[in-house]
């Protein structure tokens, strides 16, 4: 019995950071600047890659442009994690010609993009930002790591 107590407080855990992954409360309580320095540190500097920020303060709060970029931004630092062997991770974000723009790059082990096994991550990211006009543009190929730009029309 107890070991059926343990399963479902450690599921209860899960549950609890999953929905706290794709929705946290930094991103409501901060804005996506702060969202996205938190999740940076702790996904990425907290698991030993080098990182470098320049994100761009005072935002204005626009939440359909800023879910949506968290979720792709999520996707990347997931596919860097599972797939780059990175040593080294630099993120952007800024507002430049009324688009908001998010750029990540890393030193790591690159892939095709267009070939037909890069998956359903990358079509989910593309069908977020085209749901928003917006556009993202994966620069990569194997041996050369990965450089990807994601612009968001700002209405």
């Amino acid at each position: 019995m107890s070991r059926a107590r343990d399963l479902l407080a450690k599921t209860q855990q899960e549950i609890h950071r999953i929905i706290y992954d794709l929705r946290p409360s930094l991103l409501d309580d901060l804005g996506l600047s702060a969202a996205l320095k938190s999740h940076a540190q702790e996904h990425l500097a907290g698991r030993g890659l080098s990182l470098s920020l320049e994100i761009e303060e005072g935002l204005p709060a626009r939440p359909e442009i800023e879910i949506a970029t968290f979720r792709i931004y999520q996707e990347l630092v997931t596919n860097i994690l599972r797939h780059a062997q990175a040593e080294h991770v630099s993120i952007e974000l800024y507002e430049r010609d009324g688009r908001l723009v998010l750029a990540v790059e890393d030193d790591g082990v690159g892939f095709d993009p267009d070939a037909k096994s890069a998956g359903v991550g990358l079509t989910g990211m593309r069908e977020r930002a085209a749901l928003l006009n917006g556009s993202i543009r994966f620069d990569s190929e194997p041996g050369m790591g990965t450089h990807v730009v994601v612009e968001i029309p700002i209405p």
